[in-house]
């Protein structure tokens, strides 16, 4: 690469002023759309935990919730909860919002350098992802969300050659939530074997620690990452994946089948061909499997894919297909492609913010249950 060409590429992945204002009017729109949605919902079930833990108390900052190590998802709910109270379920929604914003804008930098279309596409479907409903309606899942925007800014970082900022970025995201740990085999496929690798030690031996010391207790009293689990995995992620494609392309579960099955069809074809998948798309992949392997350690006995687990998919789905725009197809087989792209983006975004009101009126009915939180006096 030329000197000219580098520079030309740099400036690509600096936002101009139209960018910057595209980017903040959309995240204001769905700020405003949900919290329009959401005004009637209230605390529910696993948000009960978060409302009896203390800031000031260790083991509350570092127990688990479940199998999840939750430290820095639970820091910014308890500060929320000292400064502004349990009297509105707003502030939390807002809480919830930002950390979706986080999220799209790490998957908006670590795209941009492929596609800026492609990349503003990815982040107004992650920011009105309908399908991920719980993830935009239940503040407690700002875990999920704050884990997922950590380990995508780690990619970003990797993918610019900041290694140990996407060490420290992972510890983070591991320290939200077990999804967290996905993205390490996603940023270690995208280093490859260079000497850098080592930095990915710091977040493997933070999580091996606060497991050891805070973690295996409690997994295996909830029968948590239990080794039974093992032969029910293959199903559990191959489930998970197709559920997510058919959230995430708004096609639904019986369709996904059909997009899995050409991918994997068009990929072995290029394989043999000759092509040589990037270290990205190579991270996408091994992100989406280890994600839903983690997850399937604890819940694969139980045939449910929850909302939750698709905006996390969603990101490593919307990263692999981004890292093969440069990909060039010549001919009439290209222009075809680009046409399908464009109609599938249309369905997608259409379908997933159509969901959201769909998504709203779901929480809301579970808010009703005997699951509703009711907050501890001050």
């Amino acid at each position: 690469m030329t000197e000219a060409s580098a520079s030309s590429n740099r400036n690509r992945t600096i936002p101009t002023r139209q960018t910057i204002a595209l980017l903040a009017a959309l995240a204001v729109v769905y700020v405003g759309v949900t919290l329009w949605l959401g005004r009637q919902l209230t605390f529910y079930f696993d948000e009960c935990d978060f409302l009896t833990r203390s800031l000031t108390n260790l083991d509350d900052l570092l127990r688990p919730h479940n199998e999840h190590w939750v430290t820095l998802a639970f820091i910014p709910y308890g500060t929320l909860k000292a400064l502004v109270g349990t009297g509105s379920y707003a502030p939390y929604l807002l809480l919830l919002t930002i950390t979706q914003i986080f999220m799209a804008l790490g998957t908006y930098a670590l795209l941009v350098r492929r596609s800026q279309l492609f990349a503003l596409f990815a982040y107004t479907l992650l920011l009105f992802l309908g399908s991920g409903n719980e993830n935009q309606f239940w503040a407690f899942q700002v875990g999920f969300v704050l884990a997922t925007g950590f380990g995508v800014w780690a990619m970003a970082a990797a993918d610019r050659g900041r290694l140990l900022l996407a060490a420290l970025l992972l510890t983070a995201g591991a320290a939200s939530s077990d999804i967290g740990v996905a993205f390490i085999p996603a940023v270690a496929a995208m280093i490859g074997w260079r000497r850098g690798l080592a930095w990915l030690a710091l977040p493997v031996a933070a999580f091996g620690t606060w497991y050891e010391v805070y973690g295996r207790a409690a997994t295996a009293s909830e029968r948590m990452f239990a080794p039974d689990q093992l032969a029910l995995e293959p199903g559990y992620i191959l489930g998970s994946v197709n559920h997510s494609i058919g959230g995430v392309t708004g096609l639904g579960d019986v369709a996904a089948p059909l997009i899995l099955v050409a991918l994997t069809v068009g990929a072995a074809v290029a394989l043999v061909r000759g092509w040589r998948p990037s270290g990205l798309l190579v991270g996408a992949v091994l992100g989406v499997i280890a994600l839903f392997a983690v997850i399937g350690l604890g819940r694969a006995q139980l045939p449910i894919y929850p909302p939750r687990y698709v905006t996390t998919a969603a990101v490593f789905m919307l990263t692999g297909a981004g890292s093969i725009l440069p990909l060039r197809v010549a001919g009439r087989r290209g222009w075809a492609l680009i046409a399908a792209s464009v109609l599938l983006g249309v369905v997608a975004l259409t379908s997933n913010g159509l969901a959201m009101r769909e998504g709203a009126h779901t929480q809301l009915a579970l808010d009703q249950t005997q699951y509703r939180c009711v907050p501890p006096g001050p």
